[in-house]
């Protein structure tokens, strides 16, 4: 059950490219007596919630053209802050072609190419 009592969540931004502009996370509470956050970051700005003792939230983040790893965090404790790192990746594209196998060869148990012939 979710206590009143405050704790504060540090959240860290990296990533492998410069974000150079404002993005969203996005916190959403694991139970129904609490409700979401949306917080507005400036670049890779590392930001701070206050959130009850207690509590569980997934994290996720909001920046067209990037991909963000969700997290489940769970605030424990009001005497220390909890740090949290959260990853932003550019998006990318994966370009390929499939070719089916020939007729005399049976589909692949693992991978997706066919056994030499």
């Amino acid at each position: 059950a979710e206590r009143l009592e405050p704790a504060r969540l540090e959240v860290h931004l990296t990533s492998p490219v410069e974000v150079k502009t404002e993005w969203t996370l996005v916190a959403t509470p694991r139970s129904e007596k609490l409700e979401l956050i949306r917080l507005s970051i400036a670049g890779t700005q590392a930001t701070s919630l206050v959130l009850p003792v207690g509590s569980v939230w997934e994290l996720a983040g909001d920046l067209p053209g990037f991909w963000v790893k969700r997290q489940l965090v769970e605030i424990t404790s009001a005497s220390d802050p909890k740090r949290i790192q959260v990853e932003l990746w550019p998006l990318g594209t994966l370009r390929g072609k499939l070719a089916p196998c020939a007729a005399s060869c049976s589909p692949p148990r693992r991978g997706l190419s066919c056994p030499a012939t």
